[in-house]
């Protein structure tokens, strides 16, 4: 599956039930902030809220008939800055396709001018760090409970 093209879409009611098992899954919330598992009532304010706001966008990556991921962008419109994060199917990590997702989202995003594109990551998230970094992200903090990591150049290539 791997040599297979990525293909993205923008989230729809049909990928609650996935993001929420991939959210709810262990290896999961041990690299979220909060490792707290939401009910599934509560991660449904948070997905139809999601699909409404017009500040943020959740992409869904899929190879064939598999969804291998989820790539969020929030914007913040006071600052400009647009925070992104990646989650995958927990069945389809360790396949190199974080990085193809991550990829192939910021490329689908590009679409709408912004400033900057912000990451915030536990240090402990070596695959996170890593696929970032080799997609140009520059660090410019680090602390003990979170790295952060900075894109300015909105000209990427791949």
């Amino acid at each position: 599956m791997c040599d297979k093209e990525i293909s993205i879409r923008v989230a729809d009611n049909s990928d609650c039930e996935n993001i929420y098992v991939w959210r709810s899954d262990t290896v999961s919330r041990t690299m979220f902030f909060n490792s707290n598992i939401p009910s599934y009532e509560e991660h449904l304010y948070w997905f139809n809220s999601s699909l409404n706001n017009p500040d943020r966008k959740l992409y869904i990556g899929e190879i064939g008939s598999t969804k291998i991921g989820v790539c969020r962008f929030d914007h913040n419109t006071k600052s400009g800055v647009v925070e992104v994060s990646i989650n995958m199917n927990p069945k389809c990590r360790g396949g190199g396709y974080g990085k193809r997702l991550l990829a192939a989202s910021i490329i689908d995003f590009q679409k709408i001018p912004k400033i900057e594109l912000l990451a915030k990551i536990k240090p402990k998230n070596l695959a996170s760090l890593k696929i970032f970094k080799s997609l140009g992200f520059q660090e410019i903090s680090s602390k003990e409970d979170m790295i952060t990591l900075v894109k300015y150049d909105q000209n990427m290539t791949f």
